[in-house]
């Protein structure tokens, strides 16, 4: 459907889902909706002043030391401070988007028959190379979206700012869930899951890095799945404006490296991270771990 001239697109995107909706009621037939909304997203746009207002009235009255924060971190200036009122409005109606489909479903009497997942693809985007702003680094970030403190930087890098984002598995029917899982999974779980949540059989061929999570929200054996795995993940493109490098990484059994492709330098080209011991990576031990980063090399080049 085309868009009129003014029109915000979470809106939009929002009401073509519930005439998506509507349409499958009609057929009494199964669906599947896939709404990935612009939002949260550059540029910082909202449609409604009142909400920018509302939002920007609570950031003065947050203490001056709470907001527009910066860290200076290998030559890259970090947003640590939530307060971005244009990024606030935009996720309220982000959150009032889901809230009118989850209305449409009770309303359609679909939602006890309908399964949900919310979830992000990275860490918001919140660092910018800093040597442009060397006279006042708090500039550098004023114009950024959001932080993702205490994860380490955000959007592109393969840091936890890059990598965690929330996960949030909606399964009417099935063992209810209220404490947050500490299990790691990863985008490519999600396609093994919901083949499970609507009965459908499992195709190891077209998922392979990918497990099922419904064991952990039934009665089923989670054995399995409670048996660390490797994560991996690969960042092929380097952005010079955030000054995120060419990359890949691999996670096991709370032991990340990071190794840094396009790095000749040997003793600069791997980071090592235990991240139960330092969940916000600032202790490099790669030059104390040779063994394992051989093996986690390894394993990522295997991958």
């Amino acid at each position: 459907t085309r868009m009129e001239d003014g029109t915000y697109s979470t809106d939009q995107l929002t009401v073509e889902s519930i005439k998506f909706l509507k349409d499958f009621k009609m057929k009494d037939k199964p669906f599947l909706l896939v709404l990935s909304h612009y939002a949260v997203h550059t540029p910082l746009q909202a449609p409604d002043s009142s909400i920018v207002q509302f939002y920007k009235k609570k950031k003065h009255q947050m203490r001056e030391e709470e907001t527009d924060q910066v860290i200076i971190d290998q030559g890259v200036a970090s947003r640590r401070s939530q307060d971005n009122e244009i990024y606030a409005a935009m996720m309220k109606m982000v959150d009032d988007s889901v809230g009118k489909i989850r209305e449409e479903l009770k309303k359609n009497s679909m939602d006890e028959s309908t399964s949900i997942v919310l979830t992000s693809d990275n860490g918001g985007m919140n660092t910018v190379v800093s040597s442009k702003y060397s006279s006042n680094p708090a500039n550098a970030v004023k114009n950024l979206a959001t932080s993702n403190y205490p994860n380490r930087f955000g959007k592109g890098w393969l840091y936890n700012g890059g990598l965690r984002v929330p996960l949030i598995i909606y399964a009417p029917g099935r063992k209810k869930v209220t404490d947050a899982s500490i299990y790691p999974t990863i985008g490519t779980d999600i396609y093994p899951t919901m083949l499970e949540l609507v009965g459908l059989p499992l195709i190891p061929s077209a998922h392979l890095d990918g497990k099922s999570l419904v064991p952990f929200f039934t009665d089923g054996n989670t054995d399995e799945l409670q048996e660390p795995r490797p994560l991996f993940w690969d960042h092929p493109r380097a952005t010079n404006a955030r000054g995120d490098p060419i990359s890949s990484a691999v996670l096991v059994k709370g032991w990340k490296l990071i190794d840094l492709l396009k790095e000749d330098d040997l003793d600069k080209k791997f980071e090592l991270y235990n991240l139960t011991q330092d969940p916000k990576e600032m202790n490099n031990l790669a030059k104390d771990q040779p063994e394992i980063v051989k093996h986690l090399t390894n394993t990522l080049l295997d991958w």
